[in-house]
């Protein structure tokens, strides 16, 4: 899996999530969404606050690790997740957080096991 977060797309933030679809990585299966870049502050106006953490990871990654499944017949036994785009200050934070979403998008696609 490799992931990225892009700003100023349009005015909108767009998070990516790419995964091989074949043993010599050559083709991907893809996933992506918007996410709003701007935050309500405390005056209640809108201020620009570019999300580096991928807010809705886990259904992606479900969506395909579920491609992946009807592609191959089952789940893949080894999963890599290459992340880019996060500065030294943001590292822990979307660590944290985005490896969460990732073992939520594991049990839900394979079970309590998987």
């Amino acid at each position: 899996l490799g992931a990225d977060v892009t700003h100023r797309a349009a005015g909108i933030s767009v998070a990516a999530v790419v995964a091989s679809r074949d043993s010599s990585f050559t083709a991907y299966f893809s996933e992506l969404r918007a996410q709003s870049p701007f935050a309500l502050g405390a005056d209640r106006r809108r201020q620009r606050k570019s999300e580096e953490r991928i807010v809705d990871l886990t259904r992606m990654v479900q969506a395909l690790l579920g491609r992946w499944r009807e592609a191959h017949g089952t789940l893949p036994t080894t999963v890599l997740y290459y992340r880019d785009g996060v500065s030294d200050g943001q590292f822990f934070p979307v660590l944290s957080l985005e490896l969460n979403y990732l073992v939520e998008a594991f049990k839900n696609a394979g079970g309590p096991t998987y």
